[in-house]
Order: C-alpha cells, then sequence, then structure tokens
C-alpha cells in the first residue's frame, strides 16, 4: 500500500497502479485499498491533498 500511495499522490491513475502492483483489476485494487484505508483510492488522495499532506 506504500507504493500504491507513493504513485498515487504522484499523479498515476487507479488503473496504472492496479497493474503496476499486480492486480488482475482496478476494482480488485480498489476493494484492497478500501480495506486498508476505508475509503476509495481517490478519495483518500483529495482527502489528504486538501490536509495539505
Amino acid at each position: 500500500m506504500i507504493m500504491a500511495l507513493r504513485e498515487l499522490s504522484g499523479g498515476a491513475t487507479v488503473q496504472q497502479v492496479a497493474y503496476d502492483l499486480g492486480y488482475e483489476s482496478p476494482s480488485a485494487f480498489i476493494t484492497m485499498f478500501r480495506k486498508a484505508f476505508r475509503k476509495p483510492p481517490a478519495t483518500y488522495i483529495n482527502d489528504r491533498l486538501q490536509a495539505g499532506g
């Protein structure tokens, strides 16, 4: 998930990150991300950006 956060924060798409990390589909990645962070990737990244972090 640390690699996913780095890539997403750097502007990579969810689809790019999902395939880079070996997930079969973006939806499989989103499911795992939600389990880890309780938010989908786009919401998590947007919340971090708004918080300045």
